[in-house]
């Protein structure tokens, strides 16, 4: 099973719905400083509910949070699985 691209909405910095594509061949994720790199790593680790990254309030998109929006989302998309795989959304509610 690959991973073939990473969604995310109303997540840290990633207020619309973004998809990033992961090419078979990626060794890395390069690009300027504040752009999104470890918000792109943080997110597949949390996906995959790995103990070292918690979800809080600060994880939502600032400007979703002064509309109301409750919720982020963090969807990843597989090579070879039977059907896409997502977070639990009610995991990553931050209302309270």
């Amino acid at each position: 099973m690959h991973l073939k691209s990473v969604k995310l909405t109303h997540f840290r910095g990633y207020r619309a719905t973004t998809v990033i594509p992961i090419d078979e061949a990626m060794t890395g994720i390069v690009g300027r400083n504040d752009y999104g790199k470890s918000t792109i790593l943080e997110a597949v680790a949390i996906f995959f509910e790995s103990g070292d990254v918690k979800v809080d309030k600060s994880d939502m998109n600032c400007f979703s949070l002064a509309e109301d929006v409750k919720q982020f989302e963090i969807a990843c998309e597989f090579d070879g699985a039977a059907d896409d795989r997502r977070t639990d959304p009610s995991a990553l509610d931050v209302s309270g």
